[in-house]
């Protein structure tokens, strides 16, 4: 029999990220320690923090525009970030990446009503006030921490402080956990412990779990 031979798809590296501002030139510069960067910004956007910028690619053009997002190399990405201040850019330029088969598309949105349309596209919505939120929320002192929003919508990663007097300490995870959820880490003292359904919960502990967000809630 003849074999037919399998050419493996190239694998995608690196990312776009669409920028105005200091919120998208901020994901550039953080991301850009890591993987590959480019950043597109408008013809005439000017600002000091271009300069600062060490290790991306700049690109001046229009990100809603096929030919632009060729030229920065949209075939090849394996993730863009739309963080412009203005919506509908955002949502064209993810609506054009999802459509260009980049796997992780994230849209910044100021009106919170888009979330839906982006989703829809296959795009990750991110809004001010989600985003904000979470950044508070980092800040308290270490009571419950949540990443909103995985999977599209559809899961959530909330860390949660286990308080004395819990009704879980003391007791293996394998009568605490559901299908609904799953415990995904425990950091105690600041030691990391991989859980297994014998580990037992102690007051104290960081627990990192991975759900729905109205399963979570009730956790």
């Amino acid at each position: 029999l003849e074999q037919a031979e399998t050419v493996a798809a190239p694998q995608r590296t690196g990312m776009i990220v669409a920028a105005d501002g200091g919120t998208g030139l901020g994901v550039a510069e953080r991301t850009a320690r890591v993987m590959p960067v480019t950043v597109v910004v408008p013809i005439d956007f000017e600002s000091p923090a271009i300069e600062q910028l060490t290790g991306v690619r700049l690109l001046r053009g229009d990100i809603t525009s096929m030919l632009v997002l060729r030229e920065a190399g949209i075939g090849d990405v394996h993730a863009l970030v739309a963080a412009t201040r203005d919506d509908a850019v955002n949502v064209e330029a993810s609506r054009l990446a999802v459509a260009a088969g980049v796997p992780d598309v994230v849209c910044r949105l100021n009106d919170a009503e888009l979330r839906d349309e982006v989703m829809a596209l296959g795009a990750h919505p991110v809004t001010a006030d989600m985003a904000m939120a979470g950044t508070l929320a980092s800040l308290l002192p270490g009571v419950v921490v949540t990443t909103s929003e995985v999977g599209l919508g559809e899961g959530e990663i909330l860390q949660v402080r286990v308080m004395p007097g819990s009704l879980v300490i003391g007791r293996p995870l394998h009568e605490i956990a559901t299908r609904a959820f799953l415990v995904a880490a425990i950091y105690r003292d600041g030691v990391l412990v991989v859980p297994h359904g014998d580990t037992r919960v102690q007051a104290g502990d960081q627990v990192l779990l991975v759900g729905r967000p109205d399963t979570l809630r009730a956790i």
